[in-house]
């Protein structure tokens, strides 16, 4: 196993969050289908959630209060409508 892959296995399983690669079964079909799509995804929650509607928040990891205070509310108001 290459050192890459082993630190973010440890990370997925301290941290209690999602890692998916590109290959793996858990990967969203949809982003099999564009050019550009992203070799592994990060996330919190469960892989099942994979499989359903999805809505991408992409931002940036020093965000302000403020942008992030906007990011939770259309998260909170996204999944209310049902994605």
């Amino acid at each position: 196993m290459q050192r890459s892959t082993h630190v973010a296995l440890e990370w997925e399983c301290q941290r209690q969050e999602l890692l998916s690669c590109y290959e793996s079964q858990h990967y969203p079909s949809l982003l099999h289908q564009i050019d550009s799509a992203p070799p592994i995804l990060f996330g919190k929650g469960s892989l099942s959630a994979l499989g359903g509607q999805h809505f991408p928040i992409v931002g940036s990891r020093s965000a302000s209060t403020y942008l992030k205070r906007n990011a939770y509310w259309m998260a909170q108001k996204l999944s209310k409508a049902g994605l």
